[in-house]
């Protein structure tokens, strides 16, 4: 996982950890290859974000761990070559499982002589940050070469980008997220119709 660089604050940085997926899906319901796709998505990735004035400073850290269910649909799907597919949709996520963890530090200092600055600093362990949004939607590319196993069945080995349309998280952070998928399928064939 990783985030729009154009959409980060100054002075933000993330770095990409391994996650995994699994689901299950329906292609080739129409003539024009409609497919569809239920999933269960666990996702990961570091966001760092810290800016100073001379006045106060921020500073956060969030190691983030999320768990999400994703409908996905491909309206536009095309056949490349005999046997590599192009499919092109949508997809929408609901939050299951928050797991992020983290910490965030705050300090200011004084308006006057007389006044002594602030600070202030917080921890968040698992399932206490409320910072995530629990409904996200982006779209979604994918590729997938099929490897015939018997007539019935097949060995896809998959390739998909997700680029998220709304904010990854509450107002705090307007980031939004990049992910990249490498995937294995086994499909099987329920009709006669050729593939």
């Amino acid at each position: 996982m990783g985030f729009y660089p154009g959409v980060l604050d100054e002075g933000a940085t993330f770095s990409r950890r391994i996650g995994m997926d699994i689901g299950i899906c329906i292609e080739d319901l129409t003539a024009d290859n409609f497919r569809i796709a239920l999933k269960l998505d666990n996702y990961k990735g570091c966001y760092q974000e810290s800016f100073s004035t001379q006045g106060g400073g921020y500073s956060a850290l969030l190691n983030i761990n999320k768990l999400v269910l994703t409908l996905q649909a491909f309206p536009l799907n095309f056949k490349l070559f005999t046997n590599l597919r192009m499919n092109i949709g949508g997809e929408c996520s609901c939050l299951v499982l928050d797991a992020t963890t983290g910490n965030r530090s705050l300090w200011q200092i004084g308006t006057s002589p007389y006044q002594h600055g602030t600070s202030s600093s917080q921890h968040f362990d698992e399932g206490t940050w409320d910072g995530n949004k629990r409904i996200s939607a982006g779209i979604i590319t994918r590729f997938a070469y099929e490897v015939a196993l018997s007539e019935e069945w097949f060995f896809t080995p998959q390739f998909l980008f997700y680029m998220g349309m709304t904010d990854e998280f509450k107002k705090t952070i307007p980031a939004r997220t990049v992910r990249s998928y490498l995937e294995i399928g086994l499909v099987k064939k329920l009709t006669k119709k050729n593939r």
